[in-house]
C-alpha cells in the first residue's frame, strides 16, 4: 500500500466528488464560532466517490447524504462526517425511490 500524498488530497478530492447539490453555511454565527460547521447535500454517492481509490472514499449510497464538515481558522476544512444518510432505494417506487 502506498502512502497518499495529503497535499494533493483537496486538488484531486474536487474531480472524484459527484452529485453534491448544495453547501449551506451560516456565516454570521460561524465566523464567531458559534456553529463552526458548513453542510454539504449529496443526493447519490457513489462512482468515483465509493471507487476505494483517491482521496474520496465513501460508502456508496444511492440515496444520498448530508455531511457535517467542521470549519477552521479561515473557513478552511479538513474532515467531513455523515450526519443524515439516506436508506431504502426501491427502484420500483416512482417518482421517489429513496423514502422522503
Amino acid at each position: 500500500m502506498t502512502q497518499r500524498d495529503e497535499s494533493n488530497a483537496a486538488d484531486s478530492a474536487t474531480a472524484e466528488f459527484n452529485k453534491m447539490e448544495g453547501a449551506n453555511i451560516n456565516y454570521d454565527v460561524a465566523k464567531d464560532g458559534l456553529v463552526p460547521f458548513m453542510y454539504l447535500a449529496m443526493s447519490a454517492i457513489g462512482k468515483s466517490m465509493a471507487d476505494g481509490e483517491g482521496s474520496v472514499r465513501l460508502e456508496a449510497n444511492n440515496c444520498g447524504a448530508v455531511y457535517e464538515l467542521k470549519l477552521e481558522a479561515d473557513f478552511d476544512v479538513q474532515a467531513m462526517s455523515p450526519v443524515v444518510a439516506g436508506h431504502g432505494l426501491n427502484k420500483d417506487n416512482q417518482p421517489n425511490a429513496c423514502p422522503v
